[in-house]
């Protein structure tokens, strides 16, 4: 099953400089959106970080590409070779306070809610925070 959300809309009407988190497959939602603004050549402010591991970076290099052309800060993360991503490290590297951006989050079900508890400890409203939610359920035969 999934996706489930549709923050794609909230993206793109988005006038608050943004903070896009994906993890593993949660990439899709972001690389679409990344490949549309790049090939329009829209520019929008956003910081994204992408967390996968080291088999799954397919992504990886087209992603580069698109941040330079469309301008974007985009980072990185290989679980095989660093940290794991977690809010506090996202919210450390913030220029402004956490309540003066919008996130997008996709990912496992374990990065959304650790995303979601930090931010809004952080003191970010819910109304700032989008998921697109992956769910993978087994289906019987």
């Amino acid at each position: 099953a999934g996706p489930h959300g549709s923050f794609g809309k909230e993206i793109l009407k988005s006038e608050r400089p943004a903070i896009w988190v994906a993890g593993g497959i949660g990439v899709t939602p972001f690389f679409n959106l990344a490949s549309y603004f790049a090939s329009n050549k829209m520019n929008k402010d956003f910081t994204f970080y992408y967390a996968t591991s080291e088999q799954d970076k397919l992504f990886h290099p087209l992603l580069l590409n698109y941040a330079e052309v469309v301008g974007f800060n985009y980072s990185y993360n290989c679980s095989a070779t660093s940290e794991r991503l977690s809010a506090d490290t996202v919210i450390g590297k913030l220029s402004a306070h956490p309540a003066n951006f919008n996130y997008f989050l996709c990912g496992p079900r374990g990065l959304l809610l650790s995303f979601i508890t930090s931010l809004v400890a952080a003191g970010v409203p819910h109304t700032q925070i989008f998921t697109e939610d992956f769910d993978f359920k087994s289906q019987e035969i």
